[in-house]
């Protein structure tokens, strides 16, 4: 995954917008791993992974209405559960100009477990203001 570009960052950070800007600048395949959840977090449920199965087993309430301290933790918990299955997709790509992908997915600690140099990887959060303002 030699030409792949990772963009990561909290949700609303405008990782989506970048992506599709620079997918088509620079003729890159866009994987966008939002896309992909769903189908990500059934596999991991099915493989016993306990966020995973957790996960599916509630509804959007159930699931957005969480302690927001406990969201916070089973949602990286979350990411490392799928991240097997990212990659997996990422290496079936065959792109000649390389890819670009992005992802609240792509956290600082599993990029870096991964040796991805510093040039191939960016982390968006919008300041406090920014949130306030369109979120609020």
């Amino acid at each position: 995954m030699i030409n792949t570009y990772y963009i990561g960052g909290s949700p609303c950070a405008g990782k989506s917008t970048v992506a599709e800007i620079l997918s088509q600048k620079y003729d890159l395949y866009y994987f966008k791993v939002d896309d992909f959840l769903d189908d990500y977090t059934k596999q991991g449920a099915l493989k016993g992974y306990p966020i995973c199965k957790k996960t599916v087993e509630m509804n959007a309430e159930q699931i957005w209405m969480r302690e927001p301290l406990l969201q916070c933790r089973e949602e990286f918990e979350f990411y490392e559960e799928i991240f097997e299955y990212v990659l997996a997709d990422l290496k079936r790509i065959n792109s000649k100009n390389g890819i670009i992908t992005e992802g609240a997915a792509y956290v600082p600690k599993l990029i870096k477990q991964l040796g991805i140099p510093s040039s191939r990887y960016i982390s968006i959060t919008p300041a406090k203001e920014f949130q306030v303002f369109h979120f609020l």
